[in-house]
């Protein structure tokens, strides 16, 4: 059954086809696309992380960041939390915490550090394989999103795959 979106929901999902449409590098498409879901799900901070098929079981690097503290991506990839990243690659769907510290993840190691509350995760799938995330969260605000926010980052995550893996590819 698909979902009947509000008129500022498919003005969400609007931007964020346009955003992947526009001519662009593929650093422009991944920030565009960050700024875009950041601004339209309410979240504190973003990251897109791509898959690091070298590393020994799941590994991520962050391909862009924003609102978070440094500049450098590699110090980002430290921002993000692994263990909510393995869980999204391992279910293959977006996952909705309405506040980590409150969850099956509150006794990882990266959520207490982070102090995450709110976070939502969603892959970016080619085929069945996930090859990136779009990781969204805040960290003062439990219950921030809403499943009407998951169902969202879904239709996001799904116009956007396509388009990233074939940028990715080039």
């Amino acid at each position: 059954m698909a979902t009947e979106f509000e008129p500022d929901e498919l003005r969400l999902l609007y931007r964020a086809a346009r955003a992947l449409l526009e001519e662009c590098d593929y650093g422009e498409l991944l920030d565009r696309l960050l700024d875009v879901t950041i601004e339209g799900l309410g979240a504190e901070r973003g990251f897109v992380v791509v898959r690091d098929h070298s590393a020994a079981g799941p590994a991520f690097r962050a391909a862009v960041a924003r609102n978070y503290r440094s500049d450098k991506l590699d110090e980002a990839e430290q921002q993000v939390s692994s263990s909510i990243s393995g869980a999204v690659l391992a279910e293959g769907q977006a996952l909705l915490i309405e506040d980590a510290l409150d969850s099956r993840f509150s006794d990882k190691p990266s959520v207490q550090r982070l102090g995450l509350r709110s976070v939502l995760c969603a892959p970016l799938a080619a085929g069945t394989e996930a090859f990136a995330l779009l990781y969204l969260e805040n960290r003062d605000i439990s219950r921030r999103f809403t499943e009407r926010h998951r169902q969202l980052l879904n239709e996001i995550s799904a116009l956007a795959a396509p388009r990233l893996r074939a940028a990715l590819a080039i």
